[in-house]
């Protein structure tokens, strides 16, 4: 789901689901992060819905290189011994809103159980949070054989040193990053 977010089609990957889960006003996305926690991702409006038949895809699919991309392939969608494209989608109009965007990124809830699919508010009696993360914050210094950033995410690590110092330290003790982490180049 990060992939996705980082390539800018998280949108589009929420907007397909293979039942009608998202008969309400707005949907509020947070993704799994590891062991029982998620990430708030932002908050997006429902202004409709059209449903996409078996016989519509097999039309529009060849056009859309989109749909043979293994890696954004809705794994969802496939029922048992069905792949995805036999059953009717249900593609929503989501359009995504201002609100909390102040949190998208920086938040964390812990939920009972794993964050996985649809889940309504109703089903929970609260949402402990579990943390609230600096501006800027990235995910925590695993080591060196686990860097692998995008541009976006080292703009953030660079733009935001005090939230995210155990990335600065690590990087700072290596030969040849020191100037990238340096005030003068920012």
């Amino acid at each position: 789901m990060r992939q996705l977010q980082s390539d800018g089609r998280l949108e589009d990957y929420q907007a397909q689901q293979g039942s009608q889960v998202f008969e309400c006003d707005y949907v509020v996305v947070f993704l799994g992060l590891p062991g029982t926690t998620g990430l708030f991702a932002g908050i997006w409006e429902v202004r409709g819905r059209r449903d996409v038949t078996p016989a519509i895809m097999l039309r529009d699919a060849p056009n859309n290189p989109w749909w043979s991309e293994p890696r954004y392939r809705p794994p969802r969608l496939a029922g048992e011994g069905e792949h995805w494209w036999q059953t009717t989608l249900y593609i929503y109009d989501l359009q995504r809103t201002d609100f909390a965007d102040e949190l998208t990124d920086r938040l964390v809830i812990r939920f009972e159980g794993i964050l996985r699919g649809a889940r309504w508010l109703e089903g929970f009696k609260s949402l402990p949070i579990a943390e609230i993360r600096a501006l800027g914050r990235q995910k925590p210094f695993m080591g060196f054989d686990q860097v692998c950033l995008s541009y976006g995410d080292l703009k953030r690590l660079i733009d935001h040193p005090e939230a995210n110092p155990d990335w600065h330290h690590a990087l700072n003790s290596t030969a040849g990053t020191a100037p990238l982490f340096s005030a003068a180049y920012r």
